[in-house]
């Protein structure tokens, strides 16, 4: 075993055996600042997912996915969106906020679950981006939770930032859970898209300090594949 899977099994064995030590160094867990204030308030935590949930179509969850790529662009960095339902409209942010993008359209949620998996296996994008918005209710009920605790393993390891759309609360592996709290009208059209990103309302709804895996997703994580 490599040295640094052995660090990685020692930290999760003493996490499962301390876990008040575990909970307070989860506490000091470095965030990662997007550039988009609404997500930087909240100190989205690195090595983690983070749910972000929009039941209503009309609450700005695109405006969100378009403020971080506009973010991404003016701060530096790439990031991924696996693109659950094949919805994004690059026209809606942009050719040059595109451009530090790494676009995964996916058919289904299952297949987008297995994107996922492998963009964050590969650990070379500080921040991923999974939008199941779309999806339809039949599709998000296949996904079973030592998927997501899958994830949420991964992402620990490589110390990434993982953040998902979901349509509602469904991430059982999330550290961090918001509602967005907006509700934009036809009125907001003629508003800047600045003066919008400024008036997104995330409220968090959960936090977690620390997780234990349970034992399905112990086996989950041996195969090499989902679905």
């Amino acid at each position: 075993m490599a040295a640094s899977a052995k660090v990685i099994k020692l930290r999760e064995l003493l996490a499962e055996k301390f876990p008040d030590a575990h909970a307070n160094l989860q506490q000091q867990r470095p965030a990662w600042h997007t550039g988009l204030p609404c997500l930087d308030e909240a100190e989205i935590p690195r090595g983690a997912l983070t749910e972000i949930v929009s039941t209503q179509p009309t609450q700005g969850s695109a405006l969100l996915l378009n403020g971080l790529l506009h973010a991404a662009t003016e701060n530096g960095y790439h990031l991924a969106l696996i693109d659950g339902r094949n919805s994004f409209d690059p026209q809606s942010a942009g050719f040059e906020a595109c451009q530090r993008m790494l676009w995964i359209r996916c058919k289904n949620a299952l297949e987008a679950m297995k994107a996922a998996d492998l963009v964050l296996r590969d650990g070379n994008l500080p921040l991923s981006i999974l939008d199941l918005r779309l999806n339809p209710e039949r599709e998000l009920r296949r996904i079973h939770k030592p998927l997501w605790y899958r994830l949420q393993t991964l992402v620990q390891r490589t110390q990434g930032t993982a953040l998902i759309l979901t349509p509602r609360p469904m991430v059982s592996s999330a550290m961090r859970r918001f509602d967005i709290g907006n509700s934009f009208h036809l009125d907001d059209l003629e508003v800047s898209q600045q003066e919008l990103f400024e008036r997104l309302h995330l409220p968090l709804t959960r936090q977690r300090h620390h997780w234990k895996t349970p034992p399905e997703a112990n086996s989950s994580s041996r195969q090499t594949a989902i679905g």
